[in-house]
């Protein structure tokens, strides 16, 4: 057992081995001062352009400060819409852009923008990047031209296809960084359950239903939200998002894909391709149309006539050019035959002709009532087709009851929609309730209320008047919501893809380089630098301060919305400063890992070794600070031991001193007064 006296002295070498140590560090750092992470002196320069309006600028001076700390300097330009454009896909004299795409395909397939010969192949993506000699083609090429013609369009075998393709991509060639899913954003109250505003309100209609009422709120079998002026029902004419969501409502296609992009056979009852271009389409039977606006036709049902009729209508119009020919084998039954080069001899295979058949399909019965002299071609100039354009009509949930512009467009259930027969939406292949619901709530009428004030519609939303409200990509006024336990926010996965794009052609000196990295050289020296870019930008950061968070980064190098395709193990390029400088380094730039001379301040190693010539005392100090260290924690790692190996004994609490005669004389004093006690009781 150690007295007070060594276990002061041993307290006194302990203060004393930790002050001489703390001040041969604070020495050291006087004369050794390492290079701080936000920035180091740049080893090269990169050209960046981007349009001059939006957020391009913005993101592009994060990424200039970002650069910065990996010795990368990027000299921004801004251009005009028409000189950017003309940048992406003439000029292209750039190391980085910043661009977003948008499209509305329900296909991954995207040929033309990183295949070698694409038009849109703004990154310079050639096959002597990746070239195989068994595939005879580049790795990347072989991925993007496979993946067109795997059939089924929607089978397992393309998902994953797609999958291996997009990680192979991100991992070997890194074309791009992909930066934040564009998202918009609806609130409802919480006593409406079971809105999904992924899914959209078609459906989610069969699964709504007001749990709780709503104080204000007096009608339970409509629901009001907010949306824009739409110009034409019919599909044929539509230009704008909002006429053909409208009509989505009204009319129903073939073939119908979910948010997620998973495809389910609608008024396509099946189909069976007979062979790669020959595909073989089994239609619904006792689906009944709407009535026309005119009441002439109110028992007409849904058969091969308005697919073939719908079919001719969109080649007229120039769409559907894989299209080569289409036949009516019965009234139930129409066979496609596919041609992905009309050129050609012989028909050829693709798959990316399947979105395609999510087309609306239009009442034959109404609009062929009369034709050109070729006896053929529908007369577009016949009233119906004019009425149409106004009062559209189909097989869908819901038909219009009326429209007043610029004010409010009422949808009423159409009781006699194959959506509410059961004997249809048994079939196994519907997937139905899971999808749609059972309808059992009692909602019958959907109002879209049109505005011109964004603060006008939010002052309805707040005063009852709106169910929900759609506040499309403002941020703003979603984050008076947030935190409300009153709101439900939903989240709508825009139609853009946004990303720093790096021009990989070997004209750029540095992103293009094809030669060994010094590091490794099974890497190129510009492949190491565009995932050391990855690495080095703090995209977490910027997502808070521009977009609060409220915006989910994207990894793939495709649509975000096209959902099943994007590959939930795609790699994440997320900031990471110190394998930004390992790549870096293996480019052959070194930065901070090894200390060179220039790294020392007080002039360097000879002045830190007069310093130290100069103080004797200083030299002796730290020689006995050593000693002193390393003894004392000699003896520490015996009592560490020692307190291991004998755990019981060790572990016993040392009462203090002062503490044990506090409780002596406690004792005392309850002994004495026990004795009074009982002297008393005699």
């Amino acid at each position: 057992m150690l007295g007070k006296k060594s276990l002061g002295q041993m307290n006194k070498s302990k203060i004393l081995s930790l002050f001489l140590v703390t001040w041969i560090i604070l020495s050291g750092t006087l004369c050794l001062e390492p290079r701080e992470t936000k920035s180091v002196a740049p080893a090269f320069t990169l050209i960046a352009k981007t349009h001059q309006e939006g957020l391009g600028p913005i993101y592009l001076n994060y990424v200039k400060t970002y650069l910065e700390r990996i010795g990368i300097n990027l000299e921004i330009h801004l251009q005009d819409w028409p000189t950017f454009v003309g940048e992406l896909i003439a000029f292209r004299d750039f190391d980085i852009c910043y661009v977003g795409l948008t499209d509305s395909r329900s296909d991954p397939d995207f040929t033309g923008v990183y295949n070698e010969n694409g038009s849109l192949n703004l990154f310079g993506y050639h096959t002597s990047m990746d070239w195989d000699e068994n595939l005879g083609t580049g790795i990347n090429e072989w991925y993007i031209r496979e993946g067109a013609v795997i059939l089924p369009p929607n089978s397992e075998e393309r998902v994953q296809h797609y999958w291996a393709w997009q990680r192979y991509l991100m991992n070997e060639i890194v074309p791009c960084l992909p930066m934040f899913t564009k998202t918009d954003f609806t609130v409802n109250y919480v006593n409406l359950v079971d809105f999904s505003a992924e899914e959209g309100i078609l459906q989610s209609w069969g699964k709504m239903d007001w749990m709780v009422p709503l104080a204000g709120k007096d009608n339970y079998s409509e629901i009001i939200t907010n949306g824009n002026h739409w110009n034409d029902l019919n599909p044929l004419n539509q230009s704008d998002s909002e006429s053909y969501y409208i009509s989505s409502f009204i009319l129903d296609p073939l073939i119908y894909f979910d948010s997620n992009k998973e495809a389910w056979p609608h008024l396509a009852k099946t189909w069976n391709f007979l062979n790669d271009t020959h595909l073989r389409i089994s239609l619904r039977e006792d689906v009944k149309w709407q009535p026309d606006p005119d009441g002439n036709f109110t028992d007409e049902y849904f058969d091969a006539h308005d697919v073939y009729f719908s079919l001719y209508c969109y080649t007229l119009d120039n769409w559907l050019r894989w299209l080569d020919d289409f036949e009516i084998i019965d009234s139930n039954t129409i066979d496609l035959f596919i041609d992905a080069k009309p050129n050609t001899y012989s028909n050829e295979p693709t798959a990316t002709f399947f979105p395609d058949l999510n087309l609306p399909i239009l009442p034959e019965h109404y609009l062929n009532q009369s034709q050109l002299a070729d006896g053929i071609t529908p007369n577009t100039t016949h009233i119906s087709w004019l009425k149409y354009n106004r009062q559209g009509f189909g097989t869908g949930l819901f038909q219009i009851k009326s429209s007043y512009e610029d004010q409010v467009t009422i949808l009423d259930i159409f009781t006699d929609c194959w959506k509410l027969d059961p004997l249809i939406t048994n079939d196994p292949l519907l997937n139905f309730e899971e999808r749609f619901g059972d309808f059992s709530h009692g909602l019958t009428t959907l109002k879209f209320k049109i505005y011109s004030d964004m603060n006008e519609t939010i002052a309805d939303f707040d005063s009852i008047t709106l169910d929900i409200l759609n506040l499309d990509s403002q941020i703003n006024f979603v984050l008076d919501y947030i935190n409300n336990p009153t709101y439900n926010i939903g989240r709508i996965t825009d139609n853009t893809f946004d990303f720093l794009g790096f021009n990989m052609r070997e004209v750029r000196p540095y992103l293009g380089s094809r030669d060994p990295a010094p590091g490794d050289v099974a890497l190129t020296v510009g492949l190491c630098l565009r995932k050391a870019i990855g690495y080095a930008i703090d995209w977490e950061f910027i997502g808070q301060e521009m977009h609060s968070n409220l915006y989910e980064r994207n990894h793939s190098p495709i649509y975000p919305y096209l959902g099943i395709w994007n590959n939930p193990n795609i790699i994440h390029y997320n900031y990471d400063i110190d394998i930004a400088a390992e790549y870096m380094t293996k480019a052959g730039y070194d930065l901070w890992y090894t200390y060179t001379y220039d790294d020392w301040n007080c002039g360097g190693f000879i002045a830190l070794m007069v310093f130290v010539m100069a103080s004797p005392f200083i030299v002796v100090a730290i020689i006995v600070g050593l000693i002193t260290f390393i003894v004392v924690r000699s003896n520490k790692k015996k009592k560490e031991k020692l307190y291991q190996e004998t755990p019981v004994i060790m572990k016993t609490q040392v009462v203090p001193q002062d503490k044990k005669i506090d409780e002596l004389i406690i004792m005392k004093k309850q002994e004495e007064e026990k004795k009074e006690i009982n002297g008393e009781n005699k």
